[in-house]
């Protein structure tokens, strides 16, 4: 991975190129910095896909603290989204297969710590973010529900109730050549 990712990332909104590169650009639509299809080896996909999940909390008005630069010591939370009376702590989770049941834990185990030391007076969510739900959380064949990771993670909101448990879907946005398997 690219030593200074997640710090070019941050400066704009990210573009994803055909060829994998990531273009950043600024509010005015200029190209800032051009990421190498490399830098997204080994995890680099991560960071961008947290910073499309940034952009969308706050598109819809939160004032958001990301945590990449933590690295692994960001305690399970990627970003934390505040407005006002509500904190939500997010996780992302870019994806290409299906979650399971113990994924889950370790993610809820991971964050656990950290959640209960920064809860608010007001609402407190817990966001698990995927770029799409049918890949990681896929219906279940037999009676068409979500599979047992999905219901696992939704069960814990009737055991606590100080944190909403979520699953939100960031579609990330890909060129045409990538989506139609035309590209590299």
């Amino acid at each position: 991975m690219q030593p200074g990712l997640s710090a070019q990332l941050r400066r704009g909104r990210p573009s994803i190129n055909a060829d994998w590169s990531i273009s950043v650009f600024d509010a005015d639509g200029s190209q800032i910095s051009l990421i190498p299809s490399r830098a997204l080896a080994r995890g680099g996909i991560g960071y961008v896909f947290e910073r499309f999940a940034c952009l969308d909390y706050e598109r819809r008005g939160y004032v958001v603290e990301q945590r990449s630069s933590l690295g692994y010591l960001d305690r399970g939370i990627d970003l934390v989204a505040d407005a006002p009376g509500e904190r939500i702590f997010v996780q992302c989770k870019f994806t290409l297969q299906s979650l399971g049941p113990k994924k889950i834990e370790q993610l809820l185990y991971a964050a656990s710590s950290f959640i209960q030391q920064n809860l608010i007076d007001g609402a407190n969510y817990f966001d698990l973010v995927v770029p799409a739900l049918e890949i990681a959380f896929p219906r279940n064949r037999r009676n068409g529900g979500r599979n047992a990771a999905y219901e696992a993670f939704s069960a814990r909101n009737r055991l606590q109730r100080s944190v909403v448990l979520r699953v939100v879907e960031v579609p990330i946005e890909l060129p045409d050549v990538l989506v139609s398997g035309d590209g590299v």
